[in-house]
């Protein structure tokens, strides 16, 4: 037999029982969390109330434990296909320090950078991913250490003194 057939054959024999043993002792594929988790992105999916008038947006900010806005820190997506109804997903990845956000809805994606916030050293907390977001709320939250060394995350839309949170809203068309 030629040398490139057997190793042809070799190939075939050693992947088969590459996947034979897949199949039989682990999950041949990832949920889309596990995904996400691999990557390194947090999703949410958001749905505009019935309410929402043709032109409405989404946006998307940085806030501080104040309800304030982080400065230069907020965006926005205004488009008519953006209509009551309309499903968005919300994915924010880590892209070395800076966090970017990418909303993607059936009339168009938009992405954005916050390079004047560090997600580096920052414990994370907010809506699990993969959750379904309401306007209003903390889907991600930045929280940083007390001087004593302690950790504590708020629970829900709340931010502790010097912790930062990014607020998705659903804004009004303009007129």
């Amino acid at each position: 037999m030629p040398p490139c057939r057997l190793i042809f054959l070799a190939a075939a024999l050693c992947f088969g029982s590459i996947v034979n043993a897949v199949a039989d002792d682990q999950p041949a594929s990832l949920t889309t969390n596990e995904l996400a988790a691999v990557l390194g992105v947090h999703w949410w999916s958001l749905r505009l109330p019935d309410t929402a008038k043709p032109g409405s947006g989404i946006g998307i900010q940085w806030i501080n434990a104040d309800g304030s806005a982080v400065a230069g820190c907020s965006g926005a997506m205004t488009n008519s296909g953006i209509t009551a109804g309309t499903v968005a997903k919300i994915f924010c990845k880590d892209d070395a320090g800076i966090p970017t956000v990418t909303v993607t809805t059936p009339a168009g994606d938009w992405t954005i950078s916050f390079p004047a916030i560090s997600m580096t050293g920052a414990a994370l907390g907010g809506l699990p991913t993969g959750s379904a977001a309401n306007g209003g709320d903390i889907l991600l939250k930045l929280v940083h250490r007390a001087a004593d060394g302690s950790l504590t995350v708020a629970p829900g839309n709340h931010l502790n003194p010097g912790d930062i949170g990014l607020r998705v809203t659903i804004r009004p068309p303009a007129n």
